[in-house]
């Protein structure tokens, strides 16, 4: 069965990277290789700044193990 994608509400993405970090162990990926990543970008202009948070996942596994470990929930996978 195709996986076409997982669902992220980046409102509650709070840029913590236990996706990143459950992704590189799970699959054992070299030093420097990481196949799930965090963008972290800086939007308006001083003082009115913020922070925003990208997720960037692989979507590959079919029990991702980015998904369990958010702590905001941000990441969700459909059955």
């Amino acid at each position: 069965m195709a996986r076409y994608g997982m669902v992220i509400d980046l409102s509650r993405c709070i840029g913590c990277h236990a996706c990143s970090m459950a992704c590189k162990q799970e699959n054992g990926t070299p030093s420097g290789i990481w196949w799930g990543k965090v963008l972290v970008s800086e939007l308006g202009k001083y003082p009115n700044t913020q922070l925003v948070y990208m997720p960037v996942l692989c979507n590959h596994c079919k029990n991702p193990p980015c998904v369990d470990v958010c702590a905001t929930g941000a990441s969700t996978k459909r059955a």
